[in-house]
């Protein structure tokens, strides 16, 4: 392992299960742990006595097809594992063909109720879905059953693929937001140049979530406002709270500040200096969901924990925040004790807390690791 490995390593075994481990009690969401990315199949392994989903563990990105092929009794679901981006395409038909048979099902069942307990086959329509395709894969195996719904969102599909193989059937829009309008690999050139593919608001939609998105490009396709999700822009990693405040006078309050307030590019100086008006009202329930290390910290120094940043009210945003350790944690789980919040709040907290990958915390371990050593 490298160096940074290792140190992640540390803190997941060192820091982060102790944790779990030690609080049984608090209302986990197991199901969100067992495909959780701090989580390794050897704590799984080495932790029996938890109540581990195998469903959900199979779509865990720690498992890899060595470890698939190491443990054939593990109770494994395999139509979640062909979508898992754990499972190297290129390793899985380096197998010997007895362990990858390809299945053409859509579904891992029939209507005969048949025992698929020890079906041990790779399905090729969530296999669609494995961000490991590559496009030669596909057109070298064009005699499989692929789902060009899916490819055509898949991550690993570029803008490139898709203008150099005009003949394959991509597939624009479908439903459950698939084909190409979902890819987060769009460029906004790509975008651009196809905008007649983006004509109605189902499609915008999608497209104000995509990553790559800027301002520029809004401005540029015309469409109209009510097109657009104004929640997804407002969050979009791709626009700035800058830009926001330079479209005032042609979007105005289509801008959604609770969003904003979640912008990873926000920043304290920014929050500082516009506080005063009727759209710049920024709320600590809000904040304290960005993820961007600068606001946590922002809040942390302006706000006592007894003045409201770690108040049960803003137990959705702590929930998703990934900068607070476990021990800056602890002043909110004691409010949540003694409040005896056994209720709707409580539960919420910890099954999203369970999602939570806490990376911002872990990166900031792994820097003050580095720096100590140096």
């Amino acid at each position: 392992m490298t160096t940074r490995e290792n140190i992640e390593k540390e803190w997941r075994e060192k820091h982060w299960f102790p944790f779990i481990k030690d609080n049984p009690n608090k209302p986990w969401c197991w199901e969100s742990l067992s495909k959780n990315e701090n989580v390794t199949f050897n704590m799984i392994m080495d932790n029996p006595d938890l109540p581990w989903d195998p469903i959900c563990v199979s779509m865990n990105p720690n498992i890899t097809v060595s470890i698939v092929n190491d443990n054939p009794d593990y109770p494994w679901s395999y139509y979640l594992l062909s979508a898992n981006p754990g499972i190297n395409i290129s390793d899985l038909m380096n197998l010997p063909e007895e362990k990858r048979k390809l299945s053409t099902r859509e579904f891992p069942y029939d209507d005969d109720d048949t025992d698929i307990s020890n079906i041990r086959e790779w399905y090729v329509r969530k296999l669609s879905e494995n961000p490991t395709l590559t496009i030669d894969f596909v057109k070298s195996n064009m005699n499989l059953n692929w789902s060009w719904d899916n490819i055509s969102a898949n991550p690993g599909i570029s803008c490139d693929d898709i203008e150099k193989n005009p003949e394959l059937p991509w597939v624009w829009v479908a439903q459950g937001n698939l084909g190409i309008v979902s890819n987060p690999g769009l460029t906004n050139e790509f975008i651009i140049k196809y905008r007649h593919k983006w004509n109605n608001s189902m499609r915008m939609d999608v497209i104000s979530s995509n990553p790559n998105i800027d301002i520029e490009t809004v401005m540029t396709l015309g469409v109209s406002l009510y097109s657009w999700n104004w929640n997804n822009l407002s969050m979009n990693p791709g626009i700035h709270p800058e830009d926001m405040l330079s479209t005032i006078g042609k979007y105005g309050y289509y801008w959604q500040i609770g969003y904003i307030a979640q912008n990873p590019n926000l920043t304290s100086e920014f929050i500082e200096s516009h506080t005063d008006s009727k759209f710049w009202k920024w709320k600590n329930s809000q904040l304290s969901a960005n993820h961007s290390k600068s606001i946590t910290e922002y809040l942390t120094s302006k706000y006592n924990i007894d003045t409201g940043y770690m108040n049960p009210i803003n137990c959705p945003g702590l929930a998703n925040n990934t900068n607070l350790s476990w021990n800056e944690r602890v002043p909110f789980h004691y409010k949540l004790t003694i409040m005896n919040l056994e209720g709707n709040a409580n539960t919420y907290y910890y099954e999203m807390l369970s999602k939570n990958t806490l990376s911002g915390w872990k990166e900031t371990f792994v820097k003050d690791y580095l720096n100590q050593s140096k």
